[in-house]
């Protein structure tokens, strides 16, 4: 076959939206897969691009149960308090000597490790979004033109070295029903690295710059947390 034929179905009538996703959810549950997803994530060896079934399921539990739960979530609460008191108090230094600072690197703050790490993050992003000629046209299927497979395995390589030096589970988990792999656990820490990366940082500095483009917001704020938190606390969870 020369040519792959995909279609892709565009709804914007309320009823159809819950017909597909709540009534036939599962119909529509897995994702697409293409050369540099099954690179990137060990052959859907983790959780965001894994087919609906058993696997799925395993993996969403131990996500909404132990890494998202409310234990794990009290267990680092004190840490989040530190992190957001040091940014929060480096700032107010620098107000009082009205010294200028770039806030995407202060709430981005990293070493050497994170620094791999997040630039490891970008390249996957931007290789997993790219539109990659191969997958569409059939006899191109073995080609790699735009180089997206040859990226792939250079990120996979970069990625796998990481996860190895960090990793010291076990590879199998025996009080589950699930066996997990090794490739099982890298996969699944990159969906989680991938998609919870940028979030926090990008949500501050939106949320910053926006206040500063609107004065009376900014009043209205300090205000409210003044009345609320009074002047010499900390905002707390």
């Amino acid at each position: 076959m020369i040519f792959k034929v995909l279609f892709s179905i565009i709804i914007f009538v309320l009823s159809a939206v819950l017909e597909l996703l709540i009534t036939n959810e599962r119909t529509f549950a897995s994702r697409p897969i293409n050369i540099a997803i099954n690179l990137l994530t060990y052959n859907s060896a983790g959780f965001g691009f894994a087919p609906y079934g058993p696997y799925w399921k395993f993996m969403k539990k131990i996500v909404t149960s132990e890494l998202l739960g409310d234990q794990t979530l009290a267990q680092l609460k004190d840490i989040r308090f530190d992190e957001a008191s040091q940014l929060i108090h480096f700032h107010l230094n620098k107000a009082k000597t009205r010294t200028v600072v770039n806030l995407s690197q202060e709430v981005t703050k990293e070493d050497e490790q994170a620094k791999e790490i997040r630039s490891l993050v970008r390249d996957s992003t931007e290789i997993l979004a790219q539109f990659n000629s191969s997958y569409f046209i059939g006899f191109l299927r073995n080609i790699d033109l735009q180089g997206i497979r040859k990226r792939a395995k250079n990120i996979h390589l970069r990625y796998d070295a990481l996860i190895e030096t960090i990793m010291k589970k076990r590879e199998e988990d025996e009080e589950s029903k699930i066996c997990l792999t090794r490739e099982n656990i890298k996969g699944f820490m990159f969906d989680l690295l991938t998609t919870g990366t940028d979030t926090s940082g990008i949500v501050v500095e939106w949320a910053m710059s926006e206040l500063i483009n609107y004065p009376t917001i900014l009043e209205k704020t300090i205000e409210e947390i003044d009345l609320v938190v009074e002047e010499n606390r900390l905002v707390k969870e």
